[in-house]
């Protein structure tokens, strides 16, 4: 159903936003526009939102029936915890369990299905995501074609990231996060391009950090290598490439030494150091 609307929805709204939910068969869409005169003849207002018509206790049921299954909380203690609170205390002490994992992503889904609707407010509000607690991250960009011939490359990739997560058995909560973005002027930008009309593809990983497990957090800062990495690999045959001030090195010599030709084939290097030399002689920044 997303293959058949996808040209459709970036090219149409501002701000297109999908939450892949890995080890299921749901995608999480949120589009976002200027509220134009016509909406408000149709009554699109702060005042008159046509939100879900489930109550927010039907929607956080399946979440809140997990981690009562699990047995780290009662229903009176979790009564006033949020959609994130509840991931978090779910993910705390089985983040690592491919077969429970999948088990909050399929809550989380039906979290979502529960929650359609739409509402009017500012876009950092509308396109926010409360992630909870701490986390790793990783976002890359490629390139996907101009906006005029789109290549459907986008969703291919995401298909075949989704398709390694499950043959390497990554213990995947939801999302991740794909969106989109014009082209850049900045050589500094993964974005960058010299023409206006090209079309840039953001994926973002996670996983989630226990807040009360130390060895467990060891173990999930471990497996984020593992996980960028695959991802690395997907997106590298993409033309894929991480914003140069967030890279984290690898361990294996190998992996750095791709990811520094990665980074030497996407930006000027040599010309940045030459730029640094002159305006930064002492490195200061």
């Amino acid at each position: 159903e997303l293959l058949k609307q996808h040209h459709k929805l970036v090219r149409k709204h501002k701000h297109t936003r999908y939450h892949w939910l890995p080890y299921t068969d749901w995608v999480v869409v949120t589009t976002c526009d200027p509220l134009t005169w016509w909406d408000t003849i149709r009554g699109r207002s702060k005042k008159n939102v046509k939100n879900s018509e489930v109550s927010d206790a039907e929607k956080l049921e399946p979440l809140r029936n997990l981690l009562v299954e699990s047995g780290r909380k009662g229903p009176r203690e979790i009564e006033d915890l949020s959609f994130a609170d509840l991931r978090t205390l779910l993910l705390e002490d089985n983040a690592l369990d491919v077969e429970y994992v999948k088990e909050v992503n399929k809550a989380e889904a039906e979290f979502w299905k529960r929650s359609e609707g739409y509402r009017v407010g500012f876009s950092d509000e509308i396109l926010q995501f409360d992630c909870g607690g701490q986390q790793w991250v990783l976002e890359m960009a490629f390139p996907v074609g101009p906006i005029s011939r789109p290549s459907q490359q986008d969703i291919h990739v995401m298909r075949k990231l989704l398709k390694e997560i499950e043959a390497n058995s990554i213990p995947a909560p939801a999302p991740i996060e794909q969106r989109w973005s014009s082209s850049s002027k900045s050589v500094l930008s993964p974005a960058s391009s010299l023409d206006p009309s090209d079309v840039y593809s953001w994926v973002g990983i996670i996983l989630y950090l226990p807040l009360e497990n130390p060895a467990l957090r060891e173990d999930v800062t471990r497996l984020f290598k593992k996980y960028a990495s695959l991802m690395r690999n997907v997106l590298t045959d993409h033309k894929g490439q991480e914003h140069w001030a967030k890279i984290e090195l690898p361990d294996s010599k190998a992996e750095r030494e791709a990811m520094i030709q990665r980074v030497r084939s996407r930006y000027p290097v040599d010309e940045i150091r030459q730029a640094r030399a002159t305006l930064d002689p002492k490195n200061i920044l």
